[in-house]
């Protein structure tokens, strides 16, 4: 009997932790996707643009600014490189 009620209080204990955790855990997943994402813009971005020249590192920092920040990210990360030539 002991050995039932301390498997329901390590189920109730999991079951608490992922209710607590819940919304981190979906912050984290959709920043994971966004990154992702972020580095496919950045791959289909230098195949077009290695056609006229214009570049950029395919890395994990851009691949993050993309994805947050969307087509901005990509017009902001462009800025830097032209400022930094």
């Amino acid at each position: 009997m002991a050995k039932y009620l301390l498997y329901a209080l390590c189920a109730a204990a999991v079951l608490a932790m992922i209710f607590i955790f819940r919304a981190p855990l979906r912050w984290g997943f959709k920043l994971l996707i966004n990154t992702v994402l972020g580095l496919a813009l950045l791959l289909i971005f230098n195949l077009i643009g290695g056609l006229v020249g214009v570049t950029l590192g395919v890395n994990l920092l851009n691949g993050l600014v993309v994805g947050l920040l969307g087509p901005a990210g990509l017009v902001a990360l462009l800025v830097v490189r032209w400022l930094t030539l």
